[in-house]
């Protein structure tokens, strides 16, 4: 059961950051301008990486057996999207438009939630 959860939460996982990720690419110049990002590949690059991941994520949950060592790493990944955001936020890197950084900092609370969801239910495996 606790096996389930884990995987539920990494397809969700999965589906935000392909919603994520084809929101960057497929409304780049709209997300672009409204973020105050001026380089046009900047998002499309992002939203490819998120895409990426998102296969990963889909693929681990998909196998009849998770290795602990594949859940930790994407935990990290989680936990580094969420450092980066906090230091493009605190920096004001990037010169961005307030409301981008906002955006930011939702979706950084958004993975960080995923990262202790997954933290969580690795623990409650562990210890099953």
């Amino acid at each position: 059961m606790r096996t389930q959860k884990l995987k539920v939460t990494l397809l969700a996982n999965a589906g935000f950051s392909t919603i994520s990720g084809l929101t960057m690419i497929l409304a780049n110049s709209t997300l672009s301008q409204w973020m105050g990002i001026t380089p046009t590949w900047i998002l499309p690059s992002i939203g490819l990486g998120l895409m990426l991941f998102a296969i990963h994520l889909y693929r681990t949950a998909s196998k009849a057996t998770i290795a602990k060592g594949q859940i930790r790493l994407i935990i990290w990944q989680d936990w580094l999207w969420v450092l980066a955001s906090l230091i493009v936020i605190v920096t004001q890197a990037f010169d961005l438009k307030s409301s981008a950084y906002l955006l930011i900092g939702g979706i950084a609370i958004i993975v960080a939630d995923f990262a202790l969801l997954q933290q969580w239910y690795l623990g409650k495996q562990t210890s099953a």
